[in-house]
């Protein structure tokens, strides 16, 4: 399996090609001070960095990892505010379920938004099959994280 990432990360810190970086790689099973040496070995590269430097180098790109994946958090928390309550009500139906269980199990289980369509679509087959089921002692129940936090709340 290819590591684009620790190509990337050895071609930039190496200073040499990607084909290089990739073969000296593949050459020592993926391992990065290996690639150094075999690069070192074959003339591509002067000198072998000092571990130090390595280090810092590492930091820095975690650091910078860090700050993408809370500019993304932060984007996401964002994107959640900007939803209102138009935005916020359609992500609880599709995030919510009602569950049909019978004696022997689970009978179905849709989404509250798959539900919503049966009903405005469907309606005289849903409450056909709805008074038949609870004929056949079928327990109806809402299943998901909103369902969990209004019971906890109640309680």
């Amino acid at each position: 399996m290819i590591n684009l990432s620790l190509i990337d990360k050895l071609q930039k810190q190496a200073n040499v090609s990607f084909e290089d970086a990739k073969e000296a790689l593949e050459m020592t099973e993926w391992d990065v001070l290996d690639a150094y040496v075999w690069l070192q070995a074959r003339g591509k590269i002067d000198s072998l960095p000092m571990e130090s430097e390595l280090r810092v180098n590492e930091k820095k790109e975690e650091e910078k990892n860090m700050e993408s994946n809370q500019n993304t958090v932060n984007t996401a928390r964002q994107e959640e505010e900007d939803l209102g309550f138009f935005g916020n009500l359609l992500q609880m139906l599709r995030q919510n379920r009602l569950v049909a269980r019978a004696s022997r199990g689970r009978v179905w289980s849709i989404s509250l938004l798959g539900l919503l369509f049966v009903l405005l679509f469907f309606r005289k087959f849903f409450f056909v099959a709805l008074i038949i089921s609870l004929l056949l002692q079928v327990k109806y129940s809402i299943e998901g994280p909103d369902a969990k936090k209004k019971a906890n709340n109640a309680q």
